[in-house]
């Protein structure tokens, strides 16, 4: 029997090559995404049938309650949740930004991580999977990021709660932590020292590690954060002034 997935922020990058891997597996795929453009292109471009386009702004709690409502609807229950959806674009040192601005972050990449959550978990009747998106900024920080990688620890943390709190259910609860992922270049493109490859993350690279998480073969990991990141985590610190996001998924 395929899964049902729900895949947030899955207009664009990571998102919409996990939402593609996912339905190339066979599974039926929920496309959520605030661009509703963007969630109609991806819709149009999976393999396979039955499969939902869901515009949704995870800043409304109204809104993902309806939206999975429909899914439930449509599908009748759901078997894997992955939060992928993020906000990145206020970039500035924390006296700089806005209560505002952090807000907005906060809404979409912790709230938004909480409420798509409660509304999965009560759809998924036989158990399923959850896997957060957090990033590696939640441990390594560049200058001017300070609302993102806040919200990335905070995700993290809430990755090990939930797996504590839904383990019993059936509900495997797991968290991947990209590095510096090509959403828009090539990943050759990247200045040494972006990884011990020499090069940028592919978005699949990515949605591949999402896929196992989700399937049986992760049926004895929990609460875990696997890194995805082509081994940034174990390279000498760059000058963090000298990093670029504007082509990539941080």
């Amino acid at each position: 029997m395929p899964d049902r997935i729900v895949i947030t922020g899955a207009g664009a990058g990571i998102g919409r090559a996990t939402a593609r891997r996912f339905a190339a597996d066979g599974h039926q795929v929920a496309v959520l995404d605030r661009d509703a453009d963007r969630v109609r292109e991806v819709l149009a471009s999976l393999h396979g049938e039955g499969h939902l386009a869901v515009p949704v702004d995870l800043a409304d709690a109204a809104a993902v309650e309806h939206a999975f409502s429909s899914i439930d609807e449509a599908w009748g229950g759901l078997d894997v949740l992955v939060n992928n959806a993020a906000r990145y674009d206020h970039r500035g040192e924390v006296g700089e930004l806005t209560d505002d601005q952090w807000d907005d972050v906060l809404q979409v990449n912790v709230l938004g991580v909480v409420r798509c959550t409660r509304q999965a978990v009560e759809r998924m009747p036989r158990g399923g999977a959850i896997i957060n998106l957090t990033a590696l900024q939640r441990e390594r920080p560049i200058a001017g990021w300070a609302a993102y990688a806040a919200s990335k620890a905070a995700v993290a943390t809430l990755t090990r709660s939930m797996a504590i709190d839904y383990a019993a259910r059936g509900i495997r609860v797991n968290a991947v932590e990209p590095g510096a992922i090509a959403a828009w270049v090539s990943p050759d493109t990247a200045p040494p020292g972006t990884s011990l490859l020499d090069r940028f993350g592919a978005p699949e690279e990515v949605a591949a590690v999402i896929a196992f998480l989700a399937s049986p073969s992760a049926s004895f990991i929990v609460g875990e954060i696997i890194r995805c990141d082509g081994g940034r985590s174990i390279l000498p610190r760059s000058d963090p002034q000298t990093q670029t996001a504007s082509a990539l998924e941080p």
